[in-house]
């Protein structure tokens, strides 16, 4: 594999301009203090660019708590593992120590409240607290994010308390607003859940928009669930023995009835992405899990919604599946990700509502529901037939779970609008399902519908000549061994054609094989996915002698930069299939990861993380000294990557 200079040269300066260092935020001149009047505003001026395991990679801070648990409250910027974007809330960390400057390294934050996470705003947005009285986030254009809506509710300050409470206060110190009122994914030691608040995990670690899993305290019912229309139960606990009917409190050790081990100070409880309760303490060198709330769900690590994906199996030990993959019937369903089956499966034919007569319902048997667990008692018996024609009929629904009855329980049907993962049960279950689960079948060939007959007008011909009869002969010999010829030429063509095309699929499916069976091989995409994730290559970031650059977006919003590589061909291939394999196995914080690629037919593309911090000479030729790294920071570089 060749190697150009300017490729070293590009190497060289990008490990000299990367800092390695795990889990740490730097914030831009901390002030110690836990209190603020109105009116006063305050920057987000981060001023740090350096990549951290934590994802964070500067901070504002506008409050800060060291006594006891340490909180700051202000902007936490994260990193491009992130997605470019900054977050005002209150995070939770383990210490501070001082830097070169007058910066400071926050160390291990964890985000314990936040009001923007659905919307991240930018360097230079702005956090103000009016003279009305209210609290407002905008960005750097002016757009309001976010706001206490406050106004006229006599505020005249807020503070952070030692809890990590954000609390606006009025002249006679009465609280008026507070963050634990409006809590996101976590619960902080001596927080209260009030009935009708709610837990929203992030979509992912990687991004922390609001995502499927929700849980909620009602009426001594401490309930999670997904969402889909309706909501999607996975956990009912009822016996939770709260202060009263209406407040639950997070303790040292348990959360009702839910008891765990004793913990630190430091610690929390947080509604994680795959849909589990866990409360976390320092450990040392980073926080640990002491406690799965939700241990106790039914079916074990299969009864979580997605633990196998969207339309996965799960089978014994969490091995995943796609439904009818053990079958004869015809492959509907193909995995998302063929080396992380737990990332689920999806439709070889999309659900169409205009074509709902090749809708049809594939049965697994012996199965569990997560959902079915918990269906409200009902008196009425579900029919079977009546189940699956329900949701034949009803284009919106994607699967119907048939739950047979016992001599203590009736038969049950559930439609599901969104299909999530399926537990595949032993036959000698006493609880057992059937899932119906409805695929797109193909159009049968039709034949043409038959002309119209228009009658013809009768056309008046002259009679033929008399041919004598051995003239008559030679001619149908002539006509004979023509027809006879034209027939051999056709099908001596058609039988070079059958042999270059089945050449041609062969060479394809060894290319397709070849490319499947390199270990270590990122995610593959097609060329129609990859056009549709950067709508149609209209963002261009930037071109090369190599190519061009443009900006996209996954189906779960991560921003990806796709680079369109010119003068590929056949000729090329193995080289760039040993270029794929060998930037697709190398993971270090440092370097850009390589999320995928596509090589289909002449299109030759690589998919990287998206760096939200622009192109790299940006950081080293510019005229802004204040941006420049110091020395010191270049020094710890250099020690860094030779570690």
């Amino acid at each position: 594999m060749e190697i150009d200079q300017r490729s070293v040269c590009s190497a060289i300066f990008l490990f000299l301009t990367l800092l390695v260092s795990p889990s740490h935020l730097m914030s831009s001149q901390p002030v110690e203090y836990s209190t603020a009047s109105s009116p006063k505003s305050w920057i987000n001026t981060g001023s740090s660019f350096t990549e951290y395991l934590s994802g964070f990679d500067r901070a504002t801070i506008i409050l800060l708590r060291e006594t006891g648990p340490r909180f700051f409250c202000g902007f936490a910027c994260y990193a491009y593992r992130f997605g470019a974007g900054c977050l005002f809330g209150v995070f939770l960390f383990h210490n501070r120590t001082e830097s070169e400057g007058n910066a400071a390294i926050i160390n291990f934050p964890q985000v314990a409240w936040s009001a923007n996470c659905n919307e991240p705003v930018g360097i230079n947005a702005t956090l103000k607290l009016t003279q009305e009285g209210d609290l407002l986030l905008a960005d750097s254009n002016g757009r309001l994010v976010w706001s206490t809506n406050t106004t006229g509710k006599g505020v005249s300050g807020f503070n952070l308390t030692d809890t990590g409470n954000l609390v606006l206060l009025d002249q006679n110190n009465a609280i008026v607003w507070q963050s634990f009122n409006h809590p996101t994914d976590t619960l902080l030691h001596g927080q209260v859940f009030v009935s009708g608040q709610k837990l929203t995990a992030s979509i992912s670690p990687s991004n922390l928009s609001e995502g499927r899993f929700s849980l909620a305290y009602s009426n001594t019912h401490l309930v999670a669930y997904a969402k889909s229309s309706p909501p999607q139960l996975y956990f009912n606990f009822s016996h939770i023995f709260p202060e009263s009917n209406y407040v639950q409190r997070f303790k040292n050790g348990s959360f009702g009835s839910l008891i765990f081990p004793p913990l630190p100070v430091e610690q929390f409880m947080r509604l994680d992405t795959d849909g589990h309760l866990r409360a976390y303490e320092w450990g040392g060198s980073g926080w640990t899990e002491v406690a799965d709330l939700m241990a106790g769900v039914d079916s074990g690590d299969c009864g979580y919604p997605m633990v196998c994906g969207e339309y996965g199996v799960c089978s014994k030990g969490q091995q995943c599946g796609c439904p009818g993959a053990a079958s004869n019937e015809t492959n509907y369903f193909t995995q998302i990700n063929y080396r992380e089956p737990n990332l689920g499966c999806s439709l070889v034919s999309a659900i169409s509502c205009n074509q709902s007569q090749y809708h049809s319902l594939i049965e697994l048997k012996n199965v569990k529901y997560f959902a079915m667990e918990f269906l409200p008692l009902t008196d009425e018996t579900a029919e079977l037939e009546n189940c699956k024609q329900t949701c034949l009929s009803n284009c919106s629904c994607k699967a119907a779970i048939f739950k047979y009855g016992q001599r203590w329980s009736r038969d049950t049907c559930l439609l599901l609008s969104e299909v999530f993962s399926i537990v595949n049960a032993d036959e000698d279950f006493a609880d057992l399902s059937s899932a119906f689960v409805k695929v797109q079948r193909s159009p049968s060939p039709q034949t043409p519908s038959p002309q119209s007959q228009i009658p013809q007008t009768p056309i008046l011909q002259t009679p033929p000549p008399v041919v004598s009869p051995r003239r008559k002969a030679t001619n149908v010999a002539v006509i004979l061994g023509s027809s006879f010829g034209a027939i051999f030429f056709m099908l001596l063509m058609v039988i070079i054609c059958i042999f270059v095309v089945r050449k041609k699929s062969e060479y394809e499916e060894n290319e397709e094989d070849y490319l499947d069976q390199l270990p270590g091989m990122p995610t593959r995409f097609s060329f129609r996915e990859l056009e549709s994730m950067t709508e149609n290559f209209s963002c261009k970031l930037g071109e090369g002698g190599f190519g061009s650059v443009f900006q996209g977006s996954l189906s779960n919003g991560i921003k990806i930069a796709v680079k369109q590589l010119d003068g590929i061909g056949q000729h090329k291939k193995k080289s760039f299939l040993a270029e794929v394999e060998t930037i697709g196995s190398i993971h270090h914080v440092s370097l850009v990861r390589l999320v995928g690629f596509c090589a289909e037919k002449s299109y030759r593309l690589l998919v990287y993380e998206y760096m939200c911090n622009g192109s790299l000479d940006k950081w080293i030729f510019h005229g802004n000294e204040g941006l420049a790294l110091g020395w010191l920071s270049r020094r710890k570089i250099i020690f860094d990557i030779a570690k």
